[in-house]
């Protein structure tokens, strides 16, 4: 199966999971299952609604309750086919809190609008600011958690701050508040609230903005007076501009001042003190923030003629064009022979014309003289060859080596030659010839204007800085090369590119070869930091490969389709989306006998981009459009399996067409379909049943799925989980088990069967023998070490519960799941002891009574 069809199938199973509303116990099924009963009364109140206040006090027992509470009862809503369903998840959908609600309820509005039912209702106009939501009140009042904001204070004059209360019996409960806080116009950009959740899911919840909506921010630690002091000076600017606080801020402000506003907790000592990133603080979520950034950050530790160039980009991207002039030497051309302010002003005009966004560094180094001589991996054979060399020679030679280290490192610091692969989206400008360091693009595509280049940038020391001098466009230069020149060069780097994956240790799947484990930890430690190096390194060869063969395109557009081919595969490969719809296209365009096939891949990378951007609705709405149109376009030219199959996925899960879905998988059927795409139609097959809520028949088209692929990922542990949720115990245990078996290292099905074990067959011995299976697969899982722990603390066995707690402490002591672990062994603990205690005091009664029976004898 390949890659990107994996991907397709594996989204499809995945996804899917999103909708069953999991996590909800039997008290809240029992109440969605209410309300889906007795929903119409929710509608004639919307329909007596004079403004939007009283449709918020008609809706806030629906709108108190937990987003996967909320989620639950809008998929419900979506399959009650009436006009009071419909009016009510219209409501649902202008009110809820968070977008994944708002995009829930828009996706059970279309399954209603297919069986031809829309709403009548609208949000009355009279009135935008929704009343105060209910929120119901905790047996113990919040306190503050913890709360944390973005270190772009400095630079953007903006800051995403998160904070946390802790609520309820035992401080169980949470409250999480975001907001988006600008201070140059806005004020307060954007906020949410919700209340109510458990810790886990706050810290889901946390996790989940830290890596999906703010991926790219490194998050601080913030206190309550600090967040306070934040949120005042955006109020004052939203104040002083005029600005519109978000409807959601108005709605919960009696929160906001109750909480941080007016609470005793966030008093600030000193009032003029400003709130700037703290210097050399690591924040909970840096070490995981620093390995996902390491790709785009790994050359800025690097030489300093790299991270200078870096440095320049950072601030010419940005728009800080005084410090990208600052960067350049004192007689650079690149500076024009302008002074700064005017330099900066036609930069400053271009980007208002051009628009520049996203930009992206693909791949920077700098250039050697011998550059199959400076891979950094082999280091450690240099260093052996040198262990072997006789000491007399050694000692000798060492006084002339150190001269000539001198001298090199001399010639070194005085220039050197930075490549830089890079792109970036923007608009066509006359303005763009006159830049001398905007080189011109070797592809560009039109969707998203996002333009390729390569530069390369001469530094010098100037001064003891670094400076930048010149620079190259080599893109350009390389379509001046002939025919034979860029053969042999792009030749060259796919020699380099394959050596260098072979010291790496990886196989041409892009699977990592398995070797002898090392006992020595500061050793994986080094050989991993030098494997995302040199996937790094990979990533710039691949990038450099890429601009020579768009100078052979360049060549001979309309004759060379493999060119195009071999373009495509090697920008998916290094997870160029765009780049690869971009070669895709010119296939669909150029060669009309590969246009059905190039089109159905054309739309598979655009589904993923729209995946992709689904934080950014419009941006993720075109690409689906335009997938959608390439999938009907292949189809008109050639009816195949996998064209069907893909616009079967899209309109089912997008659109909630499973109708119409269905259809086109049934055609897929009688296209004769490869193992492949029989895969394929069978997960699209279970989801939709999924979504329809035939549990069953869902459970025989995932089954009829493991035949095909019993290795599949997560397949057999979804097919547990629905099982369970059915309460067909002996079936899930069995599946779980299939799990184990085809796909051990899935740690949930472990964590799914002890629950089935601990929970139903009341064999706490059964699910400890599973846990410690699924320990020796992944040892630093959490979720075993937590289900563990869960377990000694039942079996009475409270050390061996410390020590799996502690393990998993190390892993995520901030986490709110294992620090729930520690209040529930520390109460372990003092019953234990008050249980001791009393049968202590008892023994001593006793004994008393003994004593005074024997003296009355």
């Amino acid at each position: 199966m390949s890659q990107k069809q994996k991907a397709g199938a594996n989204s499809n199973a995945n996804s899917k999971r999103a909708h069953t509303s999991p996590g909800l116990n039997p008290e809240e099924q029992a109440w969605v299952q209410q309300q889906l009963t007795d929903y119409p009364g929710y509608t004639q109140a919307l329909q007596a609604a004079t403004h939007t206040r009283q449709v918020q006090e008609a809706l806030s027992p629906l709108l108190a309750q937990s987003e996967p509470v909320q989620q639950a009862l809008i998929q419900g809503l979506g399959k009650q086919i009436t006009q009071e369903a419909a009016d009510l998840l219209q409501a649902l959908h202008e009110l809820a809190s968070t977008k994944e609600l708002r995009k829930e309820a828009r996706r059970s509005l279309l399954r209603l609008e297919n069986a031809k039912i829309t709403p009548h209702w609208h949000l009355p106009a009279e009135e935008q600011v929704p009343a105060q939501p209910i929120t119901p009140q905790a047996s113990t009042p919040p306190r503050f958690w913890k709360g944390f904001y973005t270190d772009t204070l400095a630079e953007e004059e903006a800051a995403e701050v998160i904070l946390l209360w802790e609520e309820g019996d035992g401080y169980k409960e949470a409250r999480i508040m975001g907001m988006t806080l600008d201070y140059r116009l806005h004020g307060i950009e954007d906020f949410f609230y919700e209340a109510h959740l458990s810790k886990r899911q706050a810290e889901k919840r946390l996790e989940y903005i830290r890596t999906q909506q703010f991926s790219g921010a490194r998050f601080l630690p913030c206190t309550l007076p600090e967040a306070r002091h934040l949120m005042e000076d955006a109020l004052d600017v939203l104040e002083e501009h005029g600005a519109r606080a978000p409807i959601d801020f108005v709605r919960y402000q009696h929160i906001v001042d109750e909480l941080i506003l007016s609470s005793p907790d966030a008093e600030i000592e000193n009032e003029d003190e400003e709130i700037m990133p703290k210097e050399n603080e690591l924040g909970p979520f840096d070490m995981a923030q620093e390995m996902q950034n390491f790709f785009e950050n790994f050359f800025a530790a690097g030489d300093l003629f790299d991270q200078t160039v870096e440095e320049f980009f950072d601030a010419w991207s940005e728009g800080n064009y005084g410090e990208a002039y600052d960067l350049l030497a004192h007689d650079s051309p690149l500076r024009q022979g302008l002074e700064r302010e005017a330099w900066v002003q036609l930069r400053e005009q271009w980007r208002a014309e051009a628009q520049p966004a996203n930009f992206r560094i693909l791949g920077l180094e700098e250039r050697l003289e011998d550059e199959e001589d400076e891979d950094f991996l082999d280091e450690e054979d240099e260093d052996d060859e040198l262990e072997e060399e006789d000491e007399d020679d050694e000692l000798e030679d060492e006084e002339d080596e150190e001269d000539e280290d001198e001298d090199e490192l001399d010639i070194e610091a005085e220039e050197g030659i930075v490549d830089v692969c890079w792109s970036l989206e923007m608009r066509q400008t006359p303005l763009s010839e006159r830049l001398p360091e905007l080189p011109r693009a070797t592809a560009v595509y039109d969707v998203t204007g996002r333009h390729w280049f390569w530069s390369s940038f001469t530094v010098i020391d100037e001064g003891g800085e670094p400076r930048l001098v010149s620079h190259v466009d080599e893109g350009t230069q390389l379509q001046s090369l002939s025919d034979e020149e860029l053969e042999t060069r792009s030749d060259e780097l796919i020699q380099r590119y394959e050596q260098l994956m072979e010291k790496l240790g990886i196989d041409e799947e892009g699977n990592r070869i398995v070797r002898e484990e090392s006992e020595d930890e500061e050793n994986e430690e080094l050989v991993f930091t030098q494997t995302l190096a040199g996937l790094q390194k990979g990533i710039t060869i691949t990038s450099k490969y890429l601009h020579h063969l768009d100078a052979l395109i360049a060549h001979h557009p309309d004759e060379q389709s493999e060119q195009y081919q071999q373009a495509a595969s090697q920008a998916e490969a290094s997870q160029d989306l765009e780049r690869a719809a971009y070669y895709l296209q010119a296939i669909a365009d150029r060669f009309p006998e590969l246009a059905p096939k190039a089109l159905i891949s054309l739309a598979n990378a655009q589904q993923r981009l729209a995946q992709a951007a689904e934080q950014d609705e419009e941006r993720s709405t075109r690409f689906f459009k335009l997938a959608e149109l390439n999938l009907h376009t292949s189809l008109e030219k050639e009816r195949s399996a996998l064209g069907l199959i893909l616009l079967a996925q899209q309109l089912s899960h997008e659109y909630a067409k499973f109708d119409e879905a269905e259809k086109l998988l049934h055609e897929a059927e009688q296209l004769s379909p490869n193992a492949n795409e029989a895969l394929m139609i069978a997960v699209n097959q279970g989801m939709i049943e999924e979504y329809r809520n035939h549990i069953p028949q869902a459970i025989e088209h995932y089954r009829r799925a493991t035949t095909i692929a019993p290795d599949f990922p997560n397949l057999w542990n979804n097919i547990g989980y629905l099982q369970l949720n059915m309460e067909q115990y002996d079936e899930a245990e069995k599946s779980f088990l299939q799990s184990v078996d085809h796909d051990p290292t899935n740690t949930e099905a472990y964590v799914h069967l002890a629950d089935l074990y601990v929970q139903v067959r009341e064999d706490i011995d059964g699910a400890e023998d599973v846990l410690q299976q699924g320990l020796e697969i992944n040892e630093d899982d959490i979720g075993i070490l937590g289900k563990l722990t869960e377990v000694y603390i039942q079996k009475g066995e409270l050390k061996e519960a410390e020590q799996y707690l502690e393990a998993a402490e190390e892993i995520s002591a901030d986490s709110a799941f294992v620090q729930e672990l520690r209040a529930n062994l520390d109460q372990a603990r003092a019953e234990k002891r008050r249980a001791m205690k009393s049968r202590g005091e008892q023994r001593k009664a006793n004994q008393s009574q003994n004593k005074a029976k024997k003296h009355k004898k």
